[in-house]
């Protein structure tokens, strides 16, 4: 059943009216880092286990990231291009620590980097867009006012809302955290704006908003008596702060609403645009007249309750196991703590499907 929740930011995003025309070539981008550490706050590498892809099926794949562990998961970046005429851009964007595993329209793919040639920018142009009968939270992310964008010809032409492109790799991010008693400390290498903290446990939410300049804050992890309408209210400002247009931050908000806001704790942050620019240098010909870049980084926070809980029911084979996407790092935390050889061996048997 399609929750009203899921599509809120889109509903709250179509009442502010049309974005504003460009003068020239606009580019926007947004996307996700998502990351996991244990208490101590090292980066864990991890895959999720056993769930199958969440794209739909023309999207194409060079390297399967199923089974690729890495300690960065670089998830949905998309590219949205406004322009006062009908343009072609070439578009190249380099991944240097990591491998882009999935990208559409079509284009030309190396492990950490992606070409599209020609790239046909048409503002006034109105077409069907590709779509499968599975959904898929991909189809989410179309929902603003961006031209349309046609790559090939003739029957290989393909048409979309957007460049996109995923990755995983082992890269140093700026912002780093570990549990410090009922506190988060949080520590960046450099200047970013405020974090989120959030926690959910079964129904129950709550979330901490604060600044983090200076290079360092201690978070007290929040009450649990937000609501998530609040919580979606605050990203999307933040977003929209950051550069983005107002439908694009919806957008991205409900693109990521399952995710996001699934059980567990977890620190959010924007990635300020010089580190995403070292990340993933990117370039465009012809250059913009303006480029923005908001890539949110998620720290996924394994706690030590977490892992007992994971630990009780794998020792009571009672109940599915906790951690969503990251029950495999929770595994390996588990597993590395645990004396009881049955116990080791149900945990390595359930890595090895």
């Amino acid at each position: 059943m399609v929750t009203i929740a899921r599509w809120l930011p889109l509903l709250l995003a179509a009442g502010l009216g049309m974005e504003p025309s460009p003068e020239g070539l606009v580019v926007h981008e947004w996307g996700t880092l998502t990351s996991v550490v244990g208490e101590d706050g090292v980066p864990i590498a991890w895959h999720p286990l056993g769930q199958r892809s969440d794209l739909p099926g023309f999207v194409y794949v060079g390297i399967p990231k199923g089974r690729q562990a890495a300690t960065v998961r670089m998830e949905t970046p998309v590219l949205y291009f406004y322009s006062d005429r009908e343009t072609v851009a070439s578009v190249k964007v380099d991944f240097p620590e990591g491998q882009i595993t999935e990208w559409y329209p079509s284009a030309r793919w190396a492990p950490s980097r992606l070409e599209w040639s020609r790239v046909r920018v048409r503002p006034e142009a109105a077409s069907p867009l590709r779509r499968e009968a599975r959904d898929s939270h991909y189809y989410r992310a179309r929902q603003t006012d961006a031209a349309l964008l046609e790559v090939g010809s003739g029957a290989a032409l393909q048409r979309e809302r957007f460049l996109f492109y995923r990755g995983v790799g082992t890269c140093r991010l700026p912002v780093s955290v570990r549990l410090a008693g009922e506190a988060i400390e949080v520590t960046s290498a450099a200047e970013i704006g405020p974090v989120v903290l959030f926690e959910r446990r079964g129904d129950l939410v709550g979330y901490r908003r604060q600044d983090a300049a200076g290079g360092e804050a201690f978070l007290e992890r929040p009450a649990l008596g937000d609501s998530l309408a609040a919580l979606r209210r605050e990203l999307h400002q933040m977003l929209v702060e950051s550069g983005l247009y107002a439908r694009e931050a919806a957008a991205m908000v409900a693109t990521w609403d399952e995710s996001w806001f699934e059980e567990g704790l977890r620190l959010f942050y924007i990635l300020p645009e010089p580190e995403t620019d070292a990340l993933l240098p990117l370039s465009i010909e012809p250059e913009p007249q303006e480029r923005v870049r908001v890539l949110v980084a998620r720290i996924e926070i394994l706690t030590p309750e977490m892992e007992r809980e994971a630990e009780e029911r794998l020792a009571a084979s009672a109940g599915p196991l906790p951690g969503g996407q990251f029950t495999e790092p929770l595994l390996r935390r588990v597993l590395d703590r645990t004396h009881d050889v049955r116990l080791r061996a149900r945990i390595r048997r359930l890595l090895d499907r």
